[in-house]
């Protein structure tokens, strides 16, 4: 699976809770 830089960044903040839902 291939990820932009910018869908990793919003990965690792949803992961971190601080993504936008």
């Amino acid at each position: 699976m291939t990820y932009k830089p910018g869908e990793l960044a919003a990965i690792a903040d949803r992961a971190r809770g601080k993504g936008t839902n």
